[in-house]
């Protein structure tokens, strides 16, 4: 299919996408809304609340985020199969990604609410190197900005939906591209051979507030769960967990990518139901492998010199999440696959506080021994896999599209590295699905 099949000028199947370009994008897109993002913590009247939430976003005003990174991809996947449809949509300004802006800011600020509040109820004392707003300022007053944070979020998501109201109106009065009805509610983009059915009314804006509300609500469904799992025997299935993660993480990045393809006038019936399903379950199965992710990074190991001279991993184990007493998957599969003695020895030392780096190395050589790492590795895998298989039930091509291929494959680069080795070693290299295929399948 060369470039004029495909509709799509901007595809360049000769130059493949990289994960340094999708990071480079991500990274335009955070210096973007940056000035938004900080406009939105000024507006703040209380003086006490505005510099809590001040001093818990300086350092990330302009760090790039992977949840807009996901907005943006999904918003522009949908907008480029737009243009297939109907190529003088080209320029309309209400298939312009910069449109979204505000939308990307609410979930920044949904993203940082539920940041300030799991701090609190994880006590961690510090988040990316600072001190947590809740040991800094107390308890009470970071739950208040947590809660102001929330309501801006809440703000700026109305903003984005008035902003598409705005740009839909003004189709009504400069209709040349798009065939408009119903005083500018309904856009319909219906040629006899499109691919993808777009249309706007009222009911959408119905759906996508409860989308975005749900972010919150069924987060904290599961952040009861796992705390209610706190310290316990680790008896649940890995269905059980996967559930509950879906609910901490996976939703979250569902979610994004639901509000990406709405904001972008996806149809939500037809063919364009199944490309918003293939959408909402790439974001799924990625925010499950994300949180999967993070559970193994609780057990990476020390740094170390590799086989080929160079230093990698962390100055110490981390080991947070073990003595919070979280039941996570290694842990899970250890309560499965060890010996009792083995299990004994794991479970006497959970929630042990100033645990030696000696036994926490012995408990990472018992879950070496019983392939626990390389069984995470392969479940990542898997919903990498998964979560790229829906990608292929979306017709057409884009770069855009592509850059979620590789983001799914890339993020997970840094784990097949360092746990995927039988002696969780730094030099295993595992860099494409081809060459994951084969070590999993030895």
């Amino acid at each position: 299919m060369n470039k004029e099949q495909m509709g799509n000028p901007e595809f360049e199947p000769e130059k493949p996408v990289t994960k340094n370009e999708v990071n480079g994008y991500m990274n335009d897109i955070g210096k973007e809304i940056s000035p938004l993002l900080r406009d939105a913590v000024s507006s703040i009247e209380d003086t006490g609340l505005r510099e809590m939430a001040n001093d818990f976003f300086e350092p990330r005003y302009d760090k790039a985020k992977g949840r807009p990174l996901l907005v943006r991809l999904s918003f522009e996947t949908v907008a480029d199969l737009m243009k297939q449809a109907e190529p003088s949509l080209e320029n309309s300004p209400a298939l312009d990604p910069k449109m979204i802006n505000n939308l990307l800011v609410a979930i920044r600020l949904i993203d940082g609410a539920s940041i300030l509040h799991d701090d609190i109820l994880d006590h961690d004392e510090t988040r990316d190197g600072r001190e947590s707003v809740w040991k800094k300022y107390g308890v009470e007053k970071a739950m208040m900005a947590g809660e102001v944070v929330h309501e801006l979020a809440n703000n700026y998501f109305r903003q984005a939906i008035q902003d598409q109201e705005e740009v839909y109106d003004g189709l009504v009065h400069n209709s040349n591209s798009a065939q408009v009805s119903d005083s500018g509610r309904s856009v319909v983009f219906n040629q006899p051979d499109s691919e993808v059915q777009v249309k706007r009314n009222t009911d959408i804006h119905s759906k996508v507030i409860g989308i975005f509300n749900s972010i919150w609500t069924e987060g904290y469904t599961g952040q009861r769960q796992d705390y209610d799992n706190f310290g316990k025997d680790a008896s649940p299935t890995i269905e059980d967990y996967e559930q509950r993660m879906y609910l901490l993480t996976g939703q979250f990045h569902e979610k994004v990518m639901l509000l990406g393809a709405y904001a972008a006038g996806i149809d939500d019936e037809g063919e364009g139901k199944e490309i918003l399903e293939a959408l909402g379950n790439y974001g799924k199965y990625y925010g499950i492998a994300a949180q999967l992710r993070n559970d193994l990074l609780d057990f990476a190991p020390p740094k170390r010199e590799t086989s080929d001279g160079t230093v990698a991993g962390n100055k110490s184990f981390k080991y947070q999440d073990f003595i919070e007493g979280r039941q996570t998957m290694p842990i899970i599969l250890a309560h499965e696959k060890c010996s009792p003695e083995e299990w004994d020895y794991i479970q006497a030392r959970i929630s042990q506080k100033d645990l030696p780096d000696e036994e926490k190395a012995r408990i990472n050589q018992i879950l070496v021994d019983h392939g626990i790492f390389k069984d995470c590795v392969k479940r990542i895998f898997e919903l990498s896999k998964a979560a790229i298989a829906e990608l292929e039930k979306i017709p057409g091509e884009s770069r855009k599209k592509e850059m979620l291929r590789v983001w799914a494959l890339a993020e997970n680069n840094y784990i097949y590295t360092s746990f995927a080795g039988e002696d969780t070693a730094h030099d295993v290299k595992l860099d494409s699905f081809e060459q994951l295929e084969q070590y999993f399948s030895e």
